[in-house]
């Protein structure tokens, strides 16, 4: 997710970077239009869109890194199930052995990281 947000402000960057190169940028229009209130600011958020969806995708991978930071340091496992986590998940756990977020019971890999859990 967080991925993808930075992908779309860098295609935003190179938007208006060449937009104002080429003098046909909303940001121009904003300065020059005689165009009405509602409609310029309408053809501005249209062109901002990828920038703005992109910056809460970015926000939202931050939080979501935060969430199993702090899951993965609560969840600290047994000697015993650390032995077999590489290999199988016990029917009992709820965590990744890996990175800590919730897992369920039949789940042979992490949603999150990926890693093998049968």
């Amino acid at each position: 997710m967080k991925k993808a947000g930075i992908v779309l402000i860098v295609i935003q960057v190179i938007a208006v970077i060449s937009g104002l190169a080429t003098h046909k940028s909303p940001l121009i229009d904003l300065f020059t239009s005689n165009e009405a209130g509602v409609a310029l600011i309408a053809k501005c958020l249209g062109y901002f869109l990828p920038g703005i969806i992109g910056i809460i995708l970015v926000n939202k991978g931050n939080k979501h890194e935060r969430n199993v930071a702090s899951g993965a340091s609560a969840y600290t496992p047994t000697s015993a199930s650390t032995a077999s986590s590489s290999s199988a998940a016990p029917a009992g756990r709820n965590f990744c052995p890996k990175c800590g977020s919730r897992i369920e019971p039949d789940d042979a890999f992490c949603v999150n990281c990926g890693a093998k859990l049968r």
